[in-house]
C-alpha cells in the first residue's frame, strides 16, 4: 500500500509539474526543482521501507530484537528526512503558484505553509515533524480534487 501511495504521489506531482511547467514558461526550472525534490522523496521513502522490510523478509519471525531496532530507527531517520524534500517541493509550487496564477490563491498559501511547516517542525523531533506530512496530503486532496473539477487555464 505504502508503495503504491508513493507511485501515485510520483504521478500527481508529474501531472502537477505539467502544469507549472507550462504557467512558468521556459526554462522551467522552479517547477523542474519541484519536480526532481518530489522524485527524491519517493526515492528515499522506498529506501526506508526497503531497509526493515528486507530483514523481515530474510529473518522473518527470526530476527533479532536489537537489529530491529536499529533498522525501524533507519526507517524512522527516512520519514523524518522526507520532510526537507517534501517542504522543498510544496515551495517550489508555491513560488510558481504566487508568481503566475496558475493555481488559486489558497493553494499557493497553502504550499507557501506546509514547505515553512517542513523547516521549522523537523529539528523538533520525528512525531513532530509528522505534521507537515499530513498538511501536504490534505493539499493534495484538495488541490487534486480542484484540478479534475476545474481544469488549470493554459498559459497566455
Amino acid at each position: 500500500v505504502g508503495l503504491l501511495s508513493q507511485l501515485a504521489f510520483l504521478v500527481f506531482a508529474a501531472g502537477l509539474w505539467g502544469v507549472l511547467r507550462a504557467a512558468e514558461g521556459a526554462p522551467g526550472w522552479v517547477s523542474a526543482a519541484g519536480l526532481a525534490a518530489a522524485s527524491a522523496l519517493v526515492a528515499v521513502a522506498i529506501a526506508g521501507d526497503l531497509v526493515p522490510g528486507a530483514a523481515v523478509f530474510r529473518g522473518g519471525d527470526e530476527i533479532d530484537p536489537a537489529t530491529a531496532a536499529v533498522l525501524l530507527d533507519a526507517k524512522k531517520l527516512a520519514e523524518i528526512m522526507l520532510v526537507p524534500l517534501l517542504g522543498f517541493f510544496m515551495a517550489s509550487v508555491a513560488v510558481v503558484s504566487l508568481r503566475t496564477g496558475v493555481l488559486p490563491r489558497w493553494a499557493g498559501w497553502g504550499a507557501a505553509l506546509v514547505a515553512v511547516a517542513s523547516v521549522i517542525l523537523v529539528p523538533l523531533g520525528y512525531e513532530t515533524a509528522q505534521t507537515p506530512n499530513f498538511l501536504a496530503l490534505l493539499w493534495i486532496v484538495a488541490i487534486s480534487v480542484r484540478l479534475l473539477v476545474r481544469p488549470a487555464p493554459a498559459p497566455t
